[in-house]
């Protein structure tokens, strides 16, 4: 409990200070959106409740928010979009978000993209997280799968070698599970401490074209499809908040949600 108000009260501290050194971005500017899981039974940062994630859809509908691919993202990022562009994603495979997200995207007609963290899958003693068929029924509805490591440790603390077997791993498991290759893969933690040249090479020697990181921040036409910023949407976020995420009051705080 005692984590849980200090983690609170950390987060209230930096939404004071949005309110005072924020700054109001354009619109019209590409985000990424991360969630982790929904659930109405876990009370913390990671967990988003099942109404409130229903508002935040709602929302991005009202305010005439569309979901692309990533592809068609950077395919179009030196042109002038006339759509608000929305691009949503989920870390770690959480079963939750099977039985609670999904039937509120599709109301809305909305898709996202779901990291797997393959060994949280692979590991069938472990109840919360998605099954390799839940993962494989995702990918019929037309959901994208990418990867968010083997193991999720923080990759930028492992040598070379280690890197590179997480990685292989990851890949071996995908491939065998759901018989194709994905080129997305979620960086674990993706702040700025978690990954670094080595890490971003070794991915992009592995086939992986789209890179996602945690660094607060919209896409522009200046975005490497290498090191994209994703808005993480916390559990302690009311819909204002959530807001104002989209409007890129929380986009100077960078490294540190």
């Amino acid at each position: 409990m005692k984590s849980y108000k200090y983690e609170k009260f950390k987060y209230n501290i930096f939404v004071l200070i949005s309110y005072i050194v924020g700054r109001k971005t354009n619109y019209n500017l590409v985000r990424v959106i991360t969630y982790h899981n929904i659930n109405d039974s876990d009370n913390d940062i990671f967990s988003v409740s099942t109404s409130e994630f229903a508002k935040q859809i709602k929302l991005l509908k009202e305010l005439n928010y569309k979901t692309v691919s990533i592809e068609e993202i950077f395919n179009n990022k030196y042109k002038e979009l006339n759509e608000k562009i929305i691009y949503i994603t989920f870390d770690d495979g959480f079963k939750d978000i099977y039985k609670y997200a999904i039937p509120i995207l599709e109301k809305y007609n909305y898709k996202a993209t779901f990291f797997i963290t393959t060994d949280f899958i692979t590991n069938e003693k472990n109840s919360n997280y998605l099954s390799w068929k839940e993962v494989q029924n995702l990918n019929k509805l037309g959901y994208n799968i990418g990867i968010h490591s083997h193991r999720h440790m923080m990759l930028s603390k492992l040598c070379k070698e280690e890197i590179k077997a997480d990685i292989q791993t990851s890949q071996k498991l995908f491939y065998e599970n759901l018989e194709f290759k994905s080129n997305l893969y979620s960086i674990p933690y993706g702040k700025k401490n978690s990954f670094n040249d080595n890490v971003i090479n070794l991915l992009k020697e592995a086939g992986f074209d789209y890179i996602f990181t945690q660094i607060n921040g919209p896409i522009t036409k200046n975005t490497s499809k290498y090191l994209i910023p994703r808005n993480n949407i916390s559990g302690f976020d009311s819909l204002t908040i959530f807001k104002r995420k989209l409007e890129g009051y929380f986009d100077f705080y960078r490294n540190y949600i």
